[in-house]
């Protein structure tokens, strides 16, 4: 019969990089994932890593085992975790998520998870950092994580519509070219997210290659009190497609252009790569690719 508790150690090893933590991560002290080390090594007959003061560095062998057994045990993680949420009441899934994305396209549909949510806003701290310190367990949003402990993978390409109050007069001519709207553009009352302009100056340099010289007449760091303030101001602001649509739809506000498909402007779905067969996060996943 395998000691499976001799793989469980190396796996963790493979993965945390020392052994202190992975003795963290299983949950026995120090020497005693060291002496199942040397066990599964003795009993293997090979070397599986190379001992450096600061991290364990697999050889070419342990690299083969790591390769041969994750997978397998992954998936039994994954048995495990689905027996227990079975039986156990509501487990917890942490989730960051831009504010406007939540309300406006999984709102509907978290009530459909058989589990309970802990939403954390783009708003509050960096979530970007809590994810890499595992204060999170799944986030949405715009930065690709390049860390070797984060898989993150495209969700769906951000377009932004400039929009504007009903009493606010298009251009004489079309979008097409930036000396056809200049003059209407610096004319407009500008509501902006931030005072750099940031998502206004994204959108012309990619349509027109330029940044306009454009005064916000209100800064207003939510998308919400952004739109409804367009809404009552005679005024005009970008916004994300999916955001504003609704209200377009129902004449709250009118469409005055949509620019171009932005190549780099991505929301990204990032989880630690080691939780792929996570219950919870596997069905959340499911859950945003449907929106």
């Amino acid at each position: 019969m395998v000691n499976i508790e001799l793989y469980r150690i190396f796996i963790a090893i493979y993965r945390a990089g020392t052994i202190s933590k992975a003795a963290v991560l299983c949950d026995i002290t120090q020497p005693a994932a060291s002496h199942q080390l040397a066990s599964l090594e003795k009993k293997l007959k090979v070397k599986l890593f190379e001992r450096t003061p600061r991290a364990m560095v697999p050889t070419n062998e342990g690299h083969e085992l790591y390769t041969k057994v994750a997978d397998s045990f992954d998936w039994l993680d994954f048995v495990s975790q689905d027996f227990v949420m079975q039986r156990e009441e509501e487990p917890l899934l942490r989730v960051g998520v831009p504010l406007a994305f939540y309300t406006k396209k999984l709102i509907q549909k978290v009530k459909y998870l058989p589990f309970r949510l802990d939403i954390h806003f783009d708003s509050h701290g960096d979530l970007y950092h809590d994810l890499l310190e595992n204060k999170l367990d799944i986030l949405i949003g715009e930065k690709l994580l390049t860390s070797t402990k984060i898989y993150s993978k495209p969700l769906e390409r951000q377009a932004y519509w400039l929009v504007g109050h009903h009493h606010v007069s298009t251009p004489e001519k079309d979008f097409s070219s930036w000396h056809n709207i200049r003059g209407w553009v610096q004319k407009q009352n500008w509501l902006s997210y931030d005072a750099e302009l940031s998502t206004i100056r994204t959108c012309f340099k990619s349509q027109y290659d330029l940044q306009p010289n454009i005064k916000p007449k209100y800064i207003l760091p939510d998308i919400h009190a952004m739109l409804l303030s367009v809404q009552s101001i005679k005024s005009v602001c970008i916004l994300p497609d999916y955001f504003c649509k609704e209200a377009i739809e129902k004449h709250k506000i009118k469409c005055l252009h949509k620019f171009d498909a932005i190549s780099n402007n991505m929301l990204y779905l990032s989880y630690d790569a080691h939780a792929k067969n996570n219950i919870l996060i596997k069905k959340f996943c499911e859950l945003v690719d449907e929106v």
